[in-house]
């Protein structure tokens, strides 16, 4: 009975709305008998991704707060519909502004390793945002979506390491480090792109550790969908 059940529920609640909604919008819908196929496996995708996101909270957060109590307070006025508290739009603030830094540090990073090599990044981005406003709109919802999945991640990560490494400063050490290695992996200069990486995960996880969950889900939000539009 330590976990946050009705947070989850709620969580749980609101990200099946969002996740309905963006299917509603993305999709093309025709007056047939498929139409009842893709309700139904919308539904899927939905019921799955909820579930997932939900236990992951639920394991999470007792852990979470005995570790780093201040970096749920925010998260908790806002999954509790205190969306216009002081604190909650302070850390969507500080997300924000760290979630433009660790992109800039990205895309100087692509920049950088594309000047060297002469090899031209991959851009593999959904074309969501030339299709008109339904689909422009669905690919901010999606994105919104997998941010939160993103930043209970990292959150994830961080409690893992601490606990293993008994280190603060160690795990968010190792975090980003690991996930550099993971991200540069795919890149055509991974040796000159894995210092940028590592710089960017450095600020997600402080951010995770220092300041809290909702500042790491505007900061994931904003890193994400800055490059897509």
């Amino acid at each position: 009975d330590r976990a946050d059940r009705k947070g989850a529920m709620r969580l749980a609640v609101v990200l099946m709305w969002l996740t309905g909604t963006a299917s509603l919008l993305d999709e093309h819908h025709v007056p047939s008998i498929w139409q009842l196929y893709l309700v139904v496996m919308d539904l899927g995708w939905v019921l799955l991704g909820v579930g997932l996101l939900a236990a992951f909270y639920l394991t999470l957060e007792p852990y979470a707060r005995r570790i780093w109590p201040w970096a749920l307070i925010s998260w908790s006025r806002a999954i509790s519909g205190a969306w216009r508290d002081p604190l909650v739009g302070r850390d969507v603030l500080i997300g924000l502004v760290l979630g433009s830094l660790a992109t800039a540090i990205l895309l100087s990073g692509t920049l950088v390793g594309a000047r060297a090599t002469g090899l031209f990044p991959n851009i593999d981005f959904p074309p969501a945002m030339l299709m008109g406003p339904r689909h422009a709109i669905a690919a901010l919802i999606s994105t919104l979506i997998w941010s939160t999945f993103f930043a209970l991640f990292y959150l994830l990560a961080l409690v893992g390491l601490r606990k293993v490494l008994r280190r603060e400063w160690l795990a968010i050490a190792a975090g980003s480090l690991i996930l550099g290695l993971m991200n540069s992996i795919a890149t055509p200069a991974q040796l000159m792109l894995l210092p940028f990486w590592i710089a960017s995960n450095v600020v997600m996880f402080l951010m995770v550790a220092r300041v809290g969950l909702v500042a790491s889900v505007a900061a994931i939000f904003l890193s994400n969908a800055l490059p897509t539009f």
